[in-house]
């Protein structure tokens, strides 16, 4: 997840986002204040989800008229989380806007990305009615999203993969043009030599993390599409292996459950 405050936006409290002015309702033009838009994304991730909002960040851009918030959820599975990516203006220059998924990116320069659910609504007079309708749905899929990417790297832990088959996997990776040569380079070594010691073990899950962590040194917004193409590169791995090495995975996963 992230939030990039880079256009002349500042991080701020959720106390701060309380105090912005904001301008009257009309026939045409119907600003929703900021708490009430993070009160509402947080009750509603207590009632439908059931979990707690782990981590918030907040900004605010051109004297307060712009709101840009990140939430990740706390999911206690894996070392990374859902999150959710809010967005708003009072002065008619952005839409009210959601995005949703394991990773999201929300940027100041109108940047904003998730990878499952992106809702955007002008602030007319039922935008209020249709954000909430719509939220609902999205929390699902950003939770569905989440979950089916934990299902994923449960497999790919349950899969060996030694050294060699990992270099070779790698160039494959880098072959179909999913990595410029810098970050190519960053991912071997992080192969050959992992930089945390839980990601030691030779299997396609770690040879998954070895790749993220090249993708650390990439900038910011390249990065998020990096990381769905590694998704679904692995993905693809997974599907070309022998149903029998798939098997065994899921009776292993079965088994530890």
């Amino acid at each position: 997840m992230s939030l990039l405050l880079h256009c002349g936006g500042e991080a701020v409290t959720r106390e701060t986002l309380a105090a912005v002015p904001v301008p009257q309702a009309t026939a045409t033009h119907n600003p929703i204040p900021y708490p009430k838009i993070i009160d509402h994304v947080y009750e509603r991730i207590d009632t439908l989800l059931g979990v707690e909002v782990k981590t918030e960040s907040y900004g605010l851009a051109h004297k307060g008229q712009q709101m840009f918030a990140i939430l990740t959820l706390n999911s206690e599975q894996l070392a990374f989380d859902a999150c959710i990516g809010l967005r708003q203006s009072l002065n008619k220059s952005l839409a009210l806007g959601y995005v949703g998924g394991a990773r999201v990116f929300v940027c100041d320069n109108l940047a904003f990305n998730g990878a499952t659910a992106r809702y955007v609504r002008r602030n007319t007079k039922n935008c209020w009615r249709d954000f909430t309708v719509m939220l609902d749905e999205a929390l699902m899929a950003t939770w569905a999203d989440f979950d089916a990417m934990c299902g994923d790297f449960q497999v790919l832990e349950a899969i060996d993969c030694d050294t060699q088959r990992g270099y070779e996997l790698l160039g494959r990776f880098v072959g179909e043009g999913n990595v410029p040569w810098s970050q190519a380079r960053k991912a071997m070594l992080a192969w050959q030599t992992p930089p945390h010691q839980e990601f030691a073990a030779r299997n396609l899950y770690t040879l998954y993390q070895a790749v993220t962590e090249a993708l650390k040194s990439g900038s910011v917004s390249d990065t998020f599409h990096r990381h769905a193409n590694t998704h679904s590169f692995f993905r693809q791995v997974v599907e070309e292996l022998p149903a029998e090495t798939v098997d065994r995975a899921l009776a292993q996963i079965e088994a530890m459950n």
